[in-house]
């Protein structure tokens, strides 16, 4: 799983964001900028979900990509991957791959995208 949640009432999306990046990462984050939404649907127990996920560049100034990071929550593990990683470990949902690519090559065009097509 990326760190983030749900938004809660009253409360803008960065500032969940940076709410739940405390939670579950143990560490206050800065956010750098707004890379765009995923509106995503799946089946999970015979059950259709959907979602809109927002997603940030974020910087964590304590964290470098050599330590493990642990999850304050319980059933979450983050590990640092790389875009070649992708398949291998299902990273989901399937349009961020892509997305998480193109960003990575240089690309900062406000990201939009649905699994939904």
């Amino acid at each position: 799983f990326l760190p983030g949640g749900h938004v809660e009432i009253v409360e803008s999306v960065p500032g969940a964001l940076e709410r739940e990046i405390l939670e579950e990462v143990g560490r206050k984050c800065e956010i750098r900028e707004y890379l765009g939404a995923i509106e995503n649907a799946w089946v999970e127990d015979g059950i259709r979900q959907w979602e809109i996920t927002h997603f940030f560049h974020v910087s964590i100034p304590d964290l470098k990509t050599v330590l493990t990071v642990s999850s304050t929550e319980d059933g979450f593990d983050f590990l640092w991957i790389t875009p070649d990683d992708f398949e291998k470990l299902n990273f989901l949902p399937m349009p961020l791959r892509h997305l998480m690519k193109n960003w990575a090559d240089g690309d900062k065009e406000i990201w939009w995208a649905s699994s939904m097509n």
